[in-house]
C-alpha cells in the first residue's frame, strides 16, 4: 500500500476520487478534474495528502470542441481549480498535451507559463512547476531517477538556461536564452538560431522541453 502508483491520465476511465485513493502519482488536465474539485477545499487537501502532483494543462488546444462562450467559463473554472490546488499544497507541473495536431513542441511552454501565471501562481512558483516541482516528481515517484534536477545545487544534473533578463519579472523570459546547458553540454546562441531555423522550416527538431496552443 506505501508504493505510489504509476503515473497516467486514467481520468475517463477511472473515477478521480478513486484514483486519489489510490495515491496516482500524478494527474493531468484539470479540465477532467472539475466535478471532483468542486467540493472546495477539502477535494484538493486529499490530493495533497495522498502526494498527487497534477498537470493542469491549462494550454490544451479547444478548437472544434465547445463555442467560445463556454470553453471560456470552462477556462475559468480550471483556473479556479488550479487556485483550490494550489492553496492546498497539491505541488503542480507544467505540461502540455504535445501530442495533438494544435500543440508545437516547445512553443507551446510559454503559453503554459502564462495560463499558471493567470490561475494565480506567482512567478517564482510557475518557474517552480517547470523545474523544482518536475525534478521533485521524478525523484520521488520513478524508481532509479538518476541524479536530480531542476535545482542548481552540489551533484544535480546540470540543466540550465542563461538569459539576458529576469525571468522572475516575467517567466516566459524564460524561453529566450542566450545559451542553455543539458546534462552539462553547453549549447550556445548559434546552434539554437539553427535549431530555430530548422523549426520554422518544418523540419522534426528536438526540444529541451515540450509543451502547446490554447486562446487565453
Amino acid at each position: 500500500d506505501d508504493l505510489p502508483q504509476p503515473a497516467g491520465n486514467r481520468q475517463q476511465r477511472v473515477e478521480v476520487d478513486a484514483q486519489v485513493r489510490e495515491r496516482q502519482a500524478s494527474l493531468e488536465h484539470v479540465g477532467d478534474m472539475l466535478s471532483f474539485l468542486s467540493g472546495g477545499g477539502d477535494a484538493a487537501r486529499r490530493m495533497a495528502a495522498a502526494g498527487t502532483f497534477v498537470t493542469p494543462m491549462l494550454s490544451t488546444d479547444y478548437s472544434g470542441q465547445p463555442p467560445a462562450a463556454t470553453w471560456r467559463e470552462l477556462l475559468a473554472q480550471e483556473r479556479r481549480a488550479v487556485g483550490d490546488l494550489l492553496g492546498a499544497g497539491v505541488p503542480l507541473l507544467a505540461g502540455t498535451d504535445s501530442a495533438l495536431p494544435a500543440m508545437r513542441p516547445g512553443e507551446s511552454l510559454g503559453l503554459e507559463l502564462r495560463s499558471l501565471a493567470a490561475a494565480g501562481l506567482t512567478p517564482f512558483q510557475v518557474l517552480q512547476a517547470a523545474t523544482r516541482n518536475a525534478g521533485a516528481f521524478v525523484q520521488a515517484r520513478i524508481a532509479n531517477p538518476g541524479a536530480p534536477f531542476g535545482v542548481i545545487e552540489a551533484g544535480a544534473r546540470a540543466d540550465l538556461l542563461l538569459l539576458d533578463a529576469n525571468p522572475l519579472e516575467d517567466p516566459q523570459r524564460s524561453l529566450s536564452p542566450r545559451a542553455v546547458v543539458a546534462n552539462g553540454r553547453l549549447f550556445e546562441t548559434s546552434e539554437l538560431d539553427r535549431w530555430r531555423r530548422t523549426r520554422q522550416q518544418g523540419a522534426p527538431c528536438f526540444y529541451l522541453l515540450t509543451p502547446v496552443r490554447r486562446l487565453v
